[in-house]
């Protein structure tokens, strides 16, 4: 069973550490490219070296989007 047969309907929504693994985000998004039933969110979230404010409010809209 593969990862990409594993995985129910979904929605995924990525929060990266862009100082520690800047291309996080698209090597992730690309581990689930053949996967089927997934849903981006357009809130995704890039974390340079500390949590800021600007970070805050994009989690809040990750959260914001996934509660829709």
């Amino acid at each position: 069973l593969s990862l990409h047969d594993a995985l129910p309907i979904c929605t995924i929504g990525l929060i990266e550490n862009g100082s520690w693994a800047p291309a996080a985000a698209r090597i992730m998004q690309g581990m689930f490219e053949k996967s089927k039933n997934i849903t981006w969110l357009e809130n995704n979230v890039k974390i340079t070296s500390s949590l800021s404010e600007a970070n805050e409010a994009e989690i809040e809209a990750m959260a914001e989007e996934l509660c829709k």
